[in-house]
């Protein structure tokens, strides 16, 4: 792929007579940080109506952290930013812009020419910059804004366009700067979006980092709580795990807090995967998949309870808890086996998950698949053709995964529901 430059701040250089190059504006960190934060911030209508957006950053400009820790934010697709009425330099509206977050200020780095936070090469480039110039001995990378799960996330509010899982995986794979990253990897990415737990998701994100950070359930506006940030300057040499459940808590306390102060009924699902496990649930997943599909009796009990499979009680979203779905399975015998080796394998990749009513969101696990229903079928939103033409638009080794499972699709499509 061509990598575009994309810099619109440039000093000319004398080299030679008549002779000048442009300088990209870097910054120079010492090279025993601890971490580099990455937050890829597409403000949308979240932002432009609600200022969600300018509450989080407030948030993060709040918070204290050392100089071992850069916090990097791009912001970019909103009509209109709120962060000057919250003490907050002016965002614009019209160009990308680069901050870094530094004794409880967000000071501006960069202005770039792109414009859409719904193209590739925009987080790419975003990537690329942060795992270059910040010599780190760990990273991170939060990706804000809407979420659709399979079908993409990171919307533009200015330009509508939105980054598939296709574009978000390619972005990886040819941003990571490999001599700073440890296997290539980031230790963890955190989609601060709805609905991005799927296991499709997952295995797409699983090879450019150790843990992920997502939410099977809708995410209310608000936003995760940064004020990790704070837990992650006391605890920056603890292991990657514990800072990832701390996001889980503080965020799930902030939901909870929220609902109580504004008399709410926000739901909030978040979980921690394990992505060195990826590889035995994939395997599992399409062995139960295969018994399933030839199998009358546990084809039954997924039909008869079609309706049931969902996380949470209140909301039928075009996604279901997989651990749920296969547990309904475990007294058939005929399928036991290969069920609760599914079960055991989620187990091992979901690391670590809460929630914010435990009852009403008693069929979470943190690990969710597609399957919709008549509500999304019938808004022509989501649909099984959809999902189905998404898969298929993966390369061979990317999609080969959820074949069978397009197979059960296609039965369950025909389901009356």
């Amino acid at each position: 792929m061509k990598f575009k430059n994309i810099w619109s701040i440039s000093v000319s250089m004398l080299v030679g007579i008549g002779t000048t190059i442009p300088v990209i504006a870097t910054t120079s960190c010492a090279k025993t940080s601890s971490w580099t934060i990455m937050i890829y911030l597409c403000g949308s209508n979240l932002e432009s109506r609600f200022g969600f957006a300018t509450l989080n950053l407030s948030e993060i400009k709040d918070s204290s952290f050392g100089s071992n820790i850069n916090v990097l934010v791009e912001t970019g697709g909103a009509n209109q930013w709120h962060t000057e009425a919250h003490g907050l330099p002016t965002v614009s509206t019209q160009k990308n812009e680069r901050w870094q977050f530094k004794n409880h200020q967000m000071q501006k780095i960069l202005t770039l020419t792109s414009n859409n936070m719904g193209d590739e090469e925009t987080l790419e480039d975003f990537i690329r910059w942060g795992t270059t110039d910040y010599v780190t001995q760990h990273y991170a990378l939060i990706v804000w804004d809407h979420g659709s799960g399979v079908f993409g996330a990171e919307q533009d509010g200015i330009t509508g366009d939105m980054l598939s899982m296709l574009n978000i995986h390619d972005a990886l794979a040819h941003g990571i700067n490999q001599n700073h990253l440890h296997n290539d990897k980031f230790d963890f990415i955190d989609f601060d979006c709805c609905l991005m737990a799927d296991i499709e998701t997952q295995w797409m994100l699983s090879p450019f980092a150790n843990y992920l950070v997502l939410s099977e359930d809708t995410e209310p506006g608000i936003g995760q709580n940064y004020h990790w940030l704070n837990y992650l300057n006391s605890n920056s040499d603890k292991p990657v795990l514990s800072i990832t459940k701390d996001i889980v808590d503080t965020y799930i306390d902030k939901v909870k807090n929220y609902n109580s102060t504004h008399k709410s009924s926000d739901a909030a699902t978040l979980s921690v995967s394990r992505t060195d496990t990826i590889e035995s649930l994939i395997q599992n997943f399409n062995a139960w998949i295969n018994v399933v599909l030839s199998n009358d009796d546990a084809l039954n009990v997924i039909k008869s309870y079609f309706r049931e499979y969902y996380y949470n009680q209140q909301y039928e979203g075009p996604y279901c808890d997989l651990y749920f779905m296969a547990k309904t399975l475990i007294n058939t015998p005929s399928v036991a086996k290969e069920t609760n080796d599914l079960l055991k394998s989620i187990t091992n990749f979901i690391v670590y998950d809460s929630e914010s009513d435990k009852q009403l969101q008693a069929n979470s696990h943190g690990l969710s698949i597609f399957l919709s229903n008549s509500v999304w079928v019938s808004s022509n939103e989501y649909t099984f053709e959809q999902y189905i033409n998404v898969i298929n638009s993966w390369p061979e080794d990317l999609k080969a995964p959820f074949q069978k499972y397009i197979n059960l699709i296609n039965l369950l499509a025909v389901i009356e529901i």
